[in-house]
């Protein structure tokens, strides 16, 4: 199973069967509401390893959402199979701190902001 962030760059770095096609398509099928969407692919390809790395978006895609994907070349041939799972972006989302030491005075209404004495 691969893990797709909603709100953010998701690249993918898979190992498939070797094809000597340019042509690459994701397919993905939703797992809840059964609809399909597929998308050509810009990749990279190691030919020693046979790794493929592309970077994948997908088209309403809802946190917890599961999808059916496989990548198919030029060829019909069917390189890559698996599952996508969307989760919530990861980003950390800190509180900004604001200090009023040293704005020359020690005290003021604020709105809920956190202020730090030093």
């Amino acid at each position: 199973m691969q893990a797709y962030y909603s709100s953010s760059v998701n690249i993918f770095t898979i190992r498939t069967k070797q094809t000597g096609s340019q042509d690459l398509t994701l397919y993905l099928q939703d797992m809840y509401l059964l609809t399909n969407q597929s998308s050509s692919l810009t990749y990279d390809w190691n030919d020693e390893q046979q790794i493929l790395q592309f970077t994948a978006s997908i088209d309403n895609a809802r946190v917890g959402g599961e999808y059916r994907a496989w990548i198919k070349d030029g060829c019909d041939n069917q390189l890559w199979d698996g599952s996508i799972q969307v989760y919530a972006s990861q980003s950390i989302d800190k509180p900004e701190y604001k200090t009023q030491a040293n704005d020359g005075y020690k005290s003021n209404l604020s709105t809920n902001e956190y202020i730090i004495m030093e």
